[in-house]
Parts: C-alpha cells; sequence; structure tokens
C-alpha cells in the first residue's frame, strides 16, 4: 500500500510487516507480479525506481524514463510499457532506452482518456476507456497485418503537441465515422518527456521547416503557435 510517502507492507494474510520510508512514490505497480516498482521526483527530474520489499528499501532506480505525466505497466519481453497523453512507448530496463509502439489516436484511442491498462497473455491490450462523453468501456486492441486494414485517404493534422485532448476526441470521432479519410496526428513536442526549453525551440523549428518545405501537412492546429507570423510568412 502506498501513501506517497510510505509503502507498508503486508503478508499473503494481510498482516503488517514493514514501513518503506519514500518521499514522493507515485504510480506503483507490479512486475512478474513480485517486483514492486514506481516514479518519483528527484532534482535530475522524474526516475523509476524498484523497492526491496524483503529489506525494505529502494533496490534500484532507473533514469530517462519516458514522461511523467503518464504511467508504466508491465509489459512483454521482459521490457515495461510507457502509455502517454498520445503515444505508447516501450521501455527497456537494462538500457533505459524508450522506443514508440504507437500512436493512440492511430488506433482510435485519446491516451488522456485511458485509466488503467494491460497487457494479456495472447498479446492484446486491455485497456480501461472514458471518454466522460460515452459510457466507460473495455477496449481491446489486437495487432493485425496492413494487409487487413481497410484502405482510406490520409490526411495529415500537424500539432505542436499532442496532448490535446479535445483534439485527439475530434480525430477519432472523425475517423471513426469516415469511410473515405483516416487524419493521421503528426506530433513534434510532448510536455513532460523534453528535457527543456532547447527541445522546445528545436521542435518548434522543425514545424516550421515542414511548412514551409514540399512536406507541408495538409491540416495545421494552430494552438500554441504564432499564426501571425506564420500568415506575415505567407
Amino acid at each position: 500500500m502506498n501513501s506517497g510517502e510510505k509503502v507498508f507492507v503486508y503478508n499473503a494474510k494481510l498482516k503488517f510487516e514493514k514501513t518503506i520510508d519514500i518521499t514522493g512514490f507515485e504510480n506503483m505497480f507490479l512486475v512478474e507480479d513480485t517486483r514492486v516498482f514506481g516514479v518519483r521526483h528527484v532534482a535530475a527530474g522524474p526516475e523509476l525506481v524498484e523497492l526491496d520489499t524483503e529489506k525494505g528499501d529502494v533496490k534500484a532506480t532507473y533514469g530517462s524514463i519516458p514522461a511523467f505525466n503518464g504511467f508504466f505497466v508491465d509489459g512483454r519481453n521482459g521490457k515495461l510499457l510507457y502509455s502517454g497523453p498520445s503515444k505508447l512507448y516501450e521501455y527497456d530496463l537494462a538500457t533505459c532506452e524508450s522506443m514508440e509502439v504507437l500512436n493512440w489516436v492511430d488506433v482510435n484511442v485519446n491516451g488522456n482518456c485511458i485509466s488503467a491498462f494491460k497487457v494479456l497473455k495472447d498479446g492484446r491490450f486491455a485497456l480501461l476507456y472514458d471518454n466522460y462523453e460515452d459510457d466507460p468501456e473495455v477496449i481491446f486492441l489486437t495487432k493485425v497485418s496492413r494487409s487487413q486494414i481497410p484502405e482510406k485517404e490520409v490526411l495529415t493534422l500537424a500539432s505542436f503537441s499532442g496532448d490535446d485532448t479535445t483534439l485527439q476526441q475530434k480525430i477519432i470521432q472523425f475517423n471513426r465515422n469516415s469511410e473515405k479519410y483516416k487524419v493521421e496526428l503528426k506530433t513534434y513536442y510532448e510536455y513532460g518527456m523534453a528535457s527543456g526549453a532547447e527541445d522546445f525551440d528545436d521542435a518548434m523549428t522543425l514545424l516550421h521547416m515542414d511548412i514551409v518545405s514540399g512536406e507541408a501537412p495538409d491540416l495545421i492546429y494552430l494552438k500554441e503557435l504564432d499564426m501571425f507570423n506564420l500568415a506575415d510568412s505567407g
């Protein structure tokens, strides 16, 4: 049991055994049914922490986690999965490196509306999902070959950040109802994932370069952009 400042350890018969003092500990979860993990904030940024419930102490810490505005779950192939507002990542405990698995909008899911997530034994993803407009539901995602997906004309929508829940919801509603078009969301910056202002500026520069190049997106979401500067530039 986690209070955010302490973790209380009980045995299988619910008898209290010990307390682990760990300030700012949150998003506690199990790996392989026995290993206890969570996230805490330190001066260098958020870090993943594994607890030693036998000794009542921190067993190991892991850096370079994908973000701090989502949550981890026990993954596949000995790795963890991290669900962020717009994307799903795979995190390798051995190397502390992350790899993007999918963009939630591409599978008609709003990442901001996922409250629980589990990998099933058959490889499917099960999501507890509530978009606050429809009834809560459990969504199952199954990996299929691209040839099984109906072909649609793709429209690219560029957004500086990908965590805008209203934008995601509108795209998902459109894609579910359109038989001809599919909107794909291209993002440049995710809050909670970059290291500082330099990454912010680099992301904005990349967006502007795409606009003026021959690879401009079909649609642009103007939130967080200087639309007057874009207009003056033609």
